[in-house]
């Protein structure tokens, strides 16, 4: 979760690892991801919240990953990397995603699974006659 990864100084166990983030909230950006470099936040469902960072020029894989995308706007699974910017006596610590998987709306799944059952009722009906 957000709040083991938000530390100004990382430890060996957290530093150089890759972290998945379930159901976090991408905010202070918008549009599409391109080739600039992009700073917002990201909260998780407890409110913990660290910067996200977009970091396309230094990790080719996070613009083949993400160029050209929206910037979701709803709940997401992000699987990236912790790293802390230093500016002055200010360290802050960082979450760039390598891939983010938008986390479909409960109203999304439902309506798929009543459509699932109509097809089945469906094709029933037609093999009974």
């Amino acid at each position: 979760d957000i709040a083991s990864l938000n530390q100004p100084t990382l430890p060996q166990s957290i530093a150089g690892y890759l972290w998945e983030l379930d159901n976090v909230s991408i905010s202070g950006i918008s549009g599409t991801f391109g080739t600039a470099n992009l700073t917002g936040m990201i909260t998780d469902g407890n409110g913990d919240s660290m910067t996200f960072y977009y970091w396309p020029t230094s990790y080719s894989e996070v613009n083949r990953n993400l160029f050209g995308t929206d910037i979701p706007t709803g709940p997401v699974n992000m699987i990236g990397f912790v790293s802390v910017f230093t500016s002055g006596s200010v360290s802050t610590p960082e979450f760039t995603p390598l891939s983010i998987t938008v986390i479909p709306e409960p109203t999304a799944l439902i309506l798929s699974a009543i459509g699932g059952s109509l097809m089945i009722v469906v094709l029933r009906r037609r093999r009974a006659v």
